[in-house]
């Protein structure tokens, strides 16, 4: 009976064993926290003269602001963002559509200001899209204090 605890098998039974109890207690099954939202501009400044890029900052309340360098909106249409948000991934969609009693009275060229609603503080993974694929962006971004990316928008 004493040679069971000195054999192979008994290590190899007991190192599964071990790996079932290690798999069942580190094994996260709450489903994802997903959220998704539409943003209007706060603001619509001139435009900064830079190319077509996004800038992505973190508030001190957890908030992102985010800014949309040299878009073009065309005449009676106006621009929003769509934010899904699945753990640290946060995928921003940018749409222009039809509002025939929007501000524009002509086409310009602006920079957009969005502010998402508090995040908790990590870092995530930022995809920004503009619709039909056009541009696009990706960056690492942490929600911490001040801080500051810039996206350089590719076709």
């Amino acid at each position: 009976m004493a040679d069971i605890f000195t054999s192979v098998e008994f290590y190899i039974i007991a190192f599964a064993v071990a790996a079932i109890i290690a798999a069942f207690f580190g094994f996260d099954n709450t489903p994802p926290e997903a959220t998704s939202e539409i943003y209007s501009p706060h603001t619509i400044a001139p435009c900064s003269g830079a190319d077509p890029s996004v800038t992505i900052s973190s508030n001190e309340d957890g908030s992102i602001e985010v800014v949309r360098h040299n878009i073009t909106i065309p005449r009676q249409h106006s621009v929003y963002i769509k934010a899904d948000c699945v753990k640290d991934r946060i995928t921003l969609t940018e749409r222009i559509c039809h509002d025939p009693a929007g501000d524009i009275t002509a086409d310009t060229a602006c920079d957009v200001h969005f502010t998402i609603h508090r995040r908790p503080p990590r870092k995530y993974h930022i995809r920004y899209e503009c619709a039909g694929g056009s541009l696009w962006g990706t960056a690492r971004f942490a929600n911490y204090g001040n801080y500051s990316t810039r996206l350089q928008l590719k076709v």
